[in-house]
């Protein structure tokens, strides 16, 4: 073959040759941290508080005898135990970014009790006559919730109020076969079984239905095991369980070593 047509065959993918080698580039970068701050959801180091933001080059100091757990750009938690210290950036090294996790803890710490529309698509504001927040549990569903929970499964599953007080009474809806069941908290208690002629679908629609109060809908998400307390957050992001999110997030905050 002569010269020329190598050459001409060749011609198109040495034109091609700087974009591939810039792809190349865009390619071997995929997937790595776009940044490694970090959030501290809990501490008892003075110098450290639930809720700060630390920058990747800032430097992070954890004294003998304390601790602090931190929210990765993964959105994955790590607790470190003092003494420590060292560049925020080299707590989360080897792991990757999931921005929607942390930009929905980074909104809740921000704001301080809301993550609308970071982690389900509905608003879960309590009334602020309701009392306080239902405790963080994967076998309770709030009468407060909207949206998605998370139930563990073959979990006894219950109902909860934020807080005790007269009886009262709830009715409950599966939205799938329009089927209405109440039942009762008993005076001065904070959980009653859930019905057991009502069946816990999964995927299933429930409509809860207080006196005096509007309708709430949650959807059931059930796990087949208990997530890791350091894959916690993933999880419930990923299955939109906003009520739980926040309870979780709360509670670290609230917590001292």
């Amino acid at each position: 073959m002569p010269w020329f047509f190598s050459k001409r065959e060749n011609w198109p993918l040495m034109r091609l040759a700087p974009a591939m080698a810039v792809l190349a580039v865009m390619l071997a970068g995929a997937g790595q941290p776009a940044c490694a701050d970090v959030i501290v959801v809990q501490s008892n180091a003075e110098n450290l508080s639930a809720g700060q933001l630390i920058e990747s080059n800032a430097k992070v100091m954890i004294p003998a005898g304390k601790q602090a757990v931190f929210v990765l750009p993964s959105g994955a938690t790590r607790t470190v135990s003092g003494p420590f210290e060292g560049p925020a950036s080299s707590l989360s090294t080897g792991s990757q970014t999931k921005s929607g996790v942390f930009d929905a803890v980074k909104h809740y710490v921000v704001t301080g009790n809301t993550t609308a529309g970071r982690v389900g698509a509905m608003r879960n504001a309590m009334p602020a006559n309701f009392g306080d927040p239902v405790p963080f549990s994967w076998r309770l569903v709030p009468v407060t919730a909207t949206g998605d929970v998370c139930l563990l499964k073959n979990a006894e599953v219950a109902l909860a109020r934020p807080k005790t007080g007269a009886e009262m009474t709830i009715t409950l809806l599966d939205t799938r076969q329009s089927r209405k069941v109440r039942t009762s908290f008993p005076a001065d208690a904070s959980t009653v079984p859930w019905p057991r002629d009502l069946d816990l679908a999964p995927g299933a629609t429930y409509a809860m239905l207080l006196p005096g109060r509007n309708p709430r809908q949650i959807r059931v998400r059930v796990l087949s095991e208990q997530p890791s307390e350091e894959e916690t957050l993933l999880v419930l992001h990923r299955e939109r369980c906003q009520s739980q999110f926040r309870a979780w997030l709360r509670e670290l905050q609230q917590a001292r070593n």
